[in-house]
Order: C-alpha cells, then sequence, then structure tokens
C-alpha cells in the first residue's frame, strides 16, 4: 500500500528550487518512496466527496514533480501558523480529522511558554522560574538580580533582553508576527560557566514508537559576549558532546526524555512526533530547560554542514523520521498512553 504524507510547508520564496538532491529532505523523499511513502510538500489542502486530497511537490527518479489531488493519509506540519494564519485556517478547516503529527494543540502548547512550564514542572523538569505579572517583576528581579525579557509566546530570541532591577521593564514585547505584540514574561537569569557570557543547548527528541523516542546530537551555541545565545546573533555553534562535561549531556538526555513524555501524556499528544529543547548550562555546568519548539529546525544541520561524515546521515534520519512515524502509525495509535514518568 502506498502512504501519501503531505508536508506542509510555506510557498517557496524563490520560483528556482535546488535539485532533490541538493538537500537532505529532498534524498529523504525518495528514498521513503521505496518504502511505499509518499512526501508531498505543499499549502494547499481540499476537500473533494469526503476525502482530504491535496497539490503539491514530490520527488520521482532524482527530480521534483508536481502532483494533483493526491489523497492524504497523514499530515506533517512545517508551516509557519503565527505569520501565515489565514491560510493556516484554511486548511485545518480541510484537515478536519485527518492524522497530523505535532497537532495545533501541542504547537499553542509550546508557543505558551507559562503553559509548558507549569506543565514541565509538574513533571520535575528543572527550569529557571519565571513570572508573568509585571507587578511582580521588579520584586522578582530585587530577589534574582538579573533575569530575561521575553515574549509569552516566542520570537526566535530576537526580542529578549537581559534585565536587572535598574532595566526599563514593559508589559509587551515585538511577536514574532509583524505588527504585534506579545505579553512580556520575566525568567530568572542561568549564571553561566566562567569565561562565557552564555551557553546554550538545543536538542532534537522524536517519537519512534508509541512510548519511544530517540534523541538526535545535541547542539551547543555559546558567545563570550552575548548573554543571548542564539547562532542568529552570531553565537558559535558546535557538538555539545564536544565541549560539556558528560555528567552535563547524561542530564540533558534525562530531561528530553522527560519533556517529550510529558507532552506526550497531554491532549492530542499521541500525535507528538519531534521537539526541539532550549537548554541553558549553569555555572556548575547543570542544564536547565528554558523552552521547548513544536517545529525545531536548523541546529542539526549546522552540525551537518561543520561535520557532513559525522552528522549528515544523522540529519537525514532527523528528517525522515516524523514522516515515516505518521506513515506507519496513523491508523494504528491508541487515544491515550498509561507512560507517566511521575
Amino acid at each position: 500500500m502506498t502512504t501519501y504524507v503531505a508536508i506542509l510547508t510555506p510557498p517557496a520564496r524563490s520560483t528556482k528550487i535546488p535539485s532533490p538532491k541538493d538537500r537532505p529532505i529532498g534524498k529523504v523523499a525518495e528514498e521513503l518512496s521505496a518504502d511505499g511513502i509518499i512526501a508531498v510538500f505543499g499549502n494547499t489542502l481540499y476537500r473533494q466527496s469526503g476525502k482530504l486530497l491535496m497539490d503539491g511537490l514530490s520527488v520521482q527518479n532524482g527530480k521534483w514533480i508536481t502532483l494533483n489531488k493526491v489523497p492524504i493519509h497523514a499530515i506533517h506540519d512545517r508551516y509557519p501558523s503565527q505569520i501565515r494564519w489565514q491560510s493556516y485556517n484554511d486548511m485545518m478547516t480541510a484537515k478536519q480529522d485527518t492524522p497530523m503529527g505535532n497537532p495545533f494543540s501541542i504547537t499553542m502548547l509550546c508557543r505558551d511558554k507559562i503553559k509548558t512550564q507549569r506543565l514541565l514542572e509538574e513533571y520535575n523538569v528543572p527550569m529557571p522560574p519565571v513570572v508573568s505579572e509585571f507587578t511582580e517583576f521588579q520584586k522578582k528581579l530585587g530577589k534574582w538580580n538579573t533575569a530575561y525579557l521575553k515574549p509569552q509566546f516566542g520570537a526566535l530570541g530576537q526580542s529578549v533582553s537581559k534585565v536587572t532591577k535598574n532595566s526599563q521593564l514593559t508589559t509587551v514585547l515585538p511577536s514574532v508576527v509583524p505588527g504585534k505584540s506579545d505579553p512580556a514574561i520575566l525568567q530568572r537569569a542561568v549564571l553561566p560557566p566562567t569565561g562565557w557570557a552564555g551557553l546554550s543547548v538545543r536538542i532534537l527528541v522524536q517519537r519512534t514508537a508509541l512510548s519511544d523516542w530517540v534523541l538526535r546530537p545535541a547542539v551547543l551555541r555559546r558567545s563570550k559576549t552575548d548573554p543571548v545565545v542564539n547562532a542568529a546573533r552570531g553565537a558559535e555553534v558546535l557538538p555539545a558532546a564536544d565541549a560539556l562535561p558528560q555528567f552535563t549531556m547524561t542530564k540533558i538526555k534525562e530531561y528530553a526524555q522527560q519533556t517529550a513524555i510529558a507532552l506526550s501524556q497531554t491532549h492530542d499528544g499521541q500525535w507528538a512526533v519531534e521537539f526541539g529543547l532550549d537548554l541553558v548550562i549553569d555555572e556548575h555546568y547543570s542544564p536547565w530547560v528554558i523552552e521547548v519548539n513544536s517545529r525545531p529546525r536548523g541546529r542539526l544541520e549546522a552540525l551537518a554542514k561543520l561535520a557532513p561524515r559525522r552528522f549528515a546521515q544523522q540529519h537525514k534520519e532527523a528528517c525522515a523520521q516524523p514522516i515515516r512515524f505518521m506513515a506507519t502509525a496513523y491508523d494504528c495509535l491508541p487515544t491515550s498512553f498509561n507512560q507517566d514518568p511521575r
């Protein structure tokens, strides 16, 4: 049986699309087709005679081909729903009950930094304290000395700033959506190891079966000058295992597993397929989870470019795993789980 998995992606920025052989996801799409799994990339979902159909691109014989009215069995969501919310809503209306990896309810939970933190705290995942009531900001800063002011629903690191009790604070910050604002939240700063302004780790955790998760190589971002250690802001990127102590790596993996299990216990959690955890490293090299992304991207790709012999295959496997999971599990997953780490 051939299984069609829709990969929701935004419209291409250019009419010139790189050859499939030049992109890991293109190579993955061709390899999956040999197993009867057809990945269809696009953003046009619609209903016809009760069936969910899609128009999009797929890979055949090393080339992109156009497919029309493809019957979709499952969906892997990589669409920027915040910025392109109107077209996303149209696709979700057409979707109805078709299984989707990391469904909108999971994405919304991860996007809300307060709700995510409160959930993970119940599962004993270490996270720096956070407050959302503006009237508490100065009081907490007097106790913490330093903290990070962030938008509650995330902004790709662009609206994050380090503050002290003498800083000018605000109730709102720019959103990832142009022209919009989000409520500001305050998170206690984690003091970095001596000699560093900040050390941050991203680790990708992906579902391989009903209650099994695989961890991809963790990526370290570090800077001697910028406490907001974001690759987009110039932080150095390297394999975390090459620079962090073994006990730190063990804790990172433990917290990643705890987080994945916690999120898989929530509403629609049976369709949670992958998460990108951001952690910061403190002065004693202990990790703290600071946020979870439901549409992780980029970090493992950076390692694959840095050391292709070491990480290129891992990058390909990471691209394939959510698609493979949705293709093989869409018709057999139960609606509840009994695994609870608390």
